[in-house]
């Protein structure tokens, strides 16, 4: 495998690289399916898929949106295909703290990035039917950020859902081989 690809979604261009043969076809499902995706990159043999949030959450809020289940549906129907990955669905946030209105819900960034990260999981799971074997959850918070948080735009460069692909873990293919 390269040892990094990038690939372009729409007009947006990421970057030039090749992908090779299962990010490819991943990366153009998506397109074709006209998802709204912020960005596919591929590193070795992990593969990361970038949603944009304000089309799934509102703001403060883990519910999905109308519009967030519709390309929610989409990627589940690609995931649908995937049999020799781990989906492990990441949530971040900005590093804005979390309003005295929504404390009780979310004390922190924590809370609300980790319980997005579980609604999809649960949504891709549920309406997707997407099997839950090879899904997991993880709420990274406001500490991965990808842009500066001293600026609007981002902020919202940093408030996002990863769906990450990575290879199945060893030692669990080993035990469905016996």
């Amino acid at each position: 495998m390269p040892a990094s690809s990038i690939v372009a979604i729409g007009d947006e261009l990421v970057g030039g690289f090749t992908l090779d043969t299962n990010s490819h076809w991943m990366a153009e499902r998506l397109r074709l399916l006209g998802y709204p995706v912020k960005r596919v990159t591929q590193i070795r043999d992990k593969l990361s898929v970038q949603l944009v949030e304000k089309i799934l959450f509102d703001s403060g809020k883990a519910e999905i949106k109308p519009q967030g289940k519709d390309v929610l549906g989409k990627v589940g129907q690609v995931l649908l295909q995937v049999k020799d990955k781990q989906i492990r669905i990441e949530g971040y946030t900005d590093a804005v703290p979390i309003g005295a209105a929504l404390r009780q819900q979310f004390p922190t960034n924590w809370e609300l990035s980790a319980q997005r990260a579980t609604t999809v999981l649960r949504f891709l799971e549920e309406k997707a039917g997407v099997e839950g074997k090879y899904l997991s959850a993880v709420g990274y918070g406001p500490f991965r950020p990808v842009a500066s948080n001293d600026t609007p735009e981002g902020k919202a460069e940093n408030r996002r859902i990863e769906i990450v692909l990575t290879p199945l873990d060893v030692t669990e293919v080993l035990k469905e081989l016996r």
